[in-house]
């Protein structure tokens, strides 16, 4: 997380659309509001100066605004809202860009209400309570259920390969 703040002010998130027929900037309305979550969550400031993103996204804006609210019930309309920007972003069709770039345009993405999991997870972790339903067709997905976490399997070569990892390479202990 730490790199990507530190990166955020080249532009990643701008980069042009490598299309050659489109000179459009990408979306990636999702990843800007994945980062500022992230970053808020674990009390990391942004940076000062960030460029400006060419797409606004309201809804993800309101959603950063009000995720911490210890009321979860006062969360529901942004999630609804959110919902409503997940199923327009699925849409090539409703895209308004010539290049018909959207944000959600893999198949696994399209009905898995990533955004709604997201907050969820995190406010756990603070240990706030969750809305007990959002009523949207995103969430009557099969992707849709909000699962308690999966336990990690222990797998001793991979724990092998991790520990040689933080042997020759020190610096990589406060990431892991």
């Amino acid at each position: 997380l730490a790199a990507t703040l530190q990166v955020l002010p080249l532009g990643v998130f701008g980069d042009a659309h490598p299309n050659e027929r489109s000179r459009e900037p990408y979306r990636r309305c999702f990843a800007w509001f994945t980062v500022k979550l992230l970053a808020d969550w674990a009390g990391q400031p942004l940076p000062a100066k960030l460029p400006e993103h060419p797409y606004p996204a309201p809804a993800y804006d309101a959603l950063l605004a009000c995720w911490r609210n210890p009321d979860p019930e006062a969360l529901v309309e942004v999630l609804l809202a959110v919902c409503d920007w997940h199923t327009h972003e699925c849409m090539y069709s409703r895209s308004d860009k010539g290049s018909k770039d959207v944000d959600f345009g893999l198949d696994p993405y399209m009905g898995w209400p990533l955004e709604v999991h997201m907050v969820y997870r995190l406010r756990e972790d603070l240990g706030l309570p969750n809305p007990s339903s959002l009523d949207h067709p995103l969430m009557e997905t099969g992707l849709a259920p909000y699962l308690p976490p999966w336990p990690v399997p222990e797998d001793a070569l991979l724990a092998q390969v991790t520990a040689k990892a933080l042997r020759e390479f020190p610096a990589l202990g406060g990431l892991l």
